[in-house]
């Protein structure tokens, strides 16, 4: 039971983990493509 609890942590870490670096990587990316479209429309 014990050693199910683990990998159940880990995975739920690595997929949480996982989650946050494509958040990190997309929310630059957006904002960018947000403000060269500003920048080309007004």
């Amino acid at each position: 039971i014990e050693v199910m609890r683990l990998i159940i942590i880990k995975y739920h870490f690595l997929f949480v983990t996982k989650n946050i670096s494509q958040a990190i990587l997309t929310v630059p990316m957006k904002s960018y493509l947000e403000i060269q479209y500003i920048h080309e429309h007004s």
